[in-house]
Order: C-alpha cells, then structure tokens, then sequence
C-alpha cells in the first residue's frame, strides 16, 4: 500500500532498481538457494538452442524455449555461491499441473515442463528476474489483489511456484481481456496503436473507451472510429 501517516509500516521505495541496491531480493534468493530450488545456469542463448535441439526439447504453449533438463545443475551447486552476482539463476521447475482461480477466467492451469521450463530468478546482468522480484514485491508490501492482461496468466503459474517455495500465501488473481484491433492483434505502441492519453486527448471519454473495453472492441464504427484516430496522430 502507500506510504501514509500513522501507517504501521512503509513498503517503499517503489522502483525495482532502488530496492535491488538496498539489497532487499537477497535475503529471499538465498532461501531459495538453501531450498534446493534454483540453480546456477551459465549458458547463452546460443547454447540453449543447440542443446534443445540436441536433446529434443521443444517450446512451451507461448512459442517460448524450454530450458533443456541436460543444463540443469544439481540443487547442491547454488550453495557454492554466497550472492548471485552476475551468474544466471533458474528455477527448477516440477513435472506438475499449476491451478489457480482466476476471478473473472475461473479455474486455469498450466502443467509446468510442458507450457513453460526452468525459468530465470536471477540475471545475468545482476538483477532480479521479473518472476522473482514481483512476488517478493507483493509480498513485502501486503497486495493481497492482483489486475492485469491475461498476457500474464503463464507469469502467474510461474510466480505461483515462487510463492510456494518461499511459504507465502499468493494474492487473489484478476486477468482481463486484452484491447484487440479488428483483425485480432493485441493493441501495443509497438506496433503503432494509438494510446490511451492519446485516444483522451482526441476528445473520447473515458466512459466510451470503457464501454469499448467491455465489448472487447466488436464494435466496427468504434474500432473504425479509433482507427481513424490513431492515423491522424502517426
């Protein structure tokens, strides 16, 4: 929650980088470490690939390589490390189903070795992994709700895992529908989408891009409408 007067605590700072150089993801890496749950993994891309195909590893269910099983180092090889450093670290993942409701989805699952692999905790770069830092972020801070695009319902069998092997109750989860163009592609500024301040600024309310939210965008004259809206602004 935020920071307030007469709060019994502050879960600040808020930006990720702020809390890292304070060191406040190393306390919870290091159970994970001492748990047997994750592991040193020091390849590059490169050598997942020609492992994968080696060994006949193929994709999970978001097209995302799965991290080859003859890469995986023994729990016992993170002890060796006192902090992470800049060595890669991956969660060991089960050969499980992850469920989870979903308060607008209902029950969703994912089985994890199939839909996604070993995934990483710890950068090579020196940082947390956004699977990690997120959980341990919620956690520390009390969110106790969760809302965001379904795009991140395999993060959230992921973090699942990260909750589990740390003992913390997970918050309640809610997905929503992604804003789509009319040939179904996901809305993003990469792709040149006009924005929401942008759509605002053009003079739609925020009544009508709710509405339009809430039909998932079928509308055709809205959908033409925005369209026109996002050519003018490119």
């Amino acid at each position: 929650g935020p920071d307030r007067p007469g709060a019994d605590r502050k879960p600040g700072p808020y930006r990720q980088s702020e809390r890292h150089d304070q060191g406040l993801y190393l306390e919870y890496w290091k159970r994970l470490r001492d748990g047997g749950f994750i592991y040193p993994a020091p390849y590059s891309r490169s050598e997942i690939q020609v492992a994968a195909a080696e060994t006949g590893v193929g994709r999970g269910s978001h097209g995302e390589q799965i991290f080859p099983e003859i890469l995986r180092q023994p729990p016992s090889s993170a002890l060796e490390f006192e902090k992470p450093g800049k060595m890669a670290f991956r969660f060991r993942v089960p050969d499980a189903s992850i469920l989870f409701d979903d308060v607008r989805l209902g029950e969703t699952g994912f089985h994890s070795g199939r839909d996604f692999g070993d995934f990483l905790v710890w950068s090579p770069e020196g940082y947390p992994s956004y699977e990690f830092a997120v959980v341990v972020d919620d956690h520390l801070m009390g969110i106790t709700e969760v809302v965001r695009g379904e795009d991140l319902l395999l993060s959230t069998a992921r973090q699942l895992l990260v909750y589990e092997a740390l003992g913390w109750k997970p918050p309640a989860f809610y997905h929503c529908a992604l804003l789509r163009s009319r040939d179904g592609r996901r809305l993003s500024k990469r792709k040149g989408s006009t924005t929401l301040r942008g759509l605002l600024s053009a003079g739609w309310s925020a009544t009508e891009l709710l509405n339009a939210m809430d039909e998932g965008f079928r509308n055709s004259a809205l959908l033409d409408s925005i369209s026109a809206t996002g050519n003018s602004e490119s």
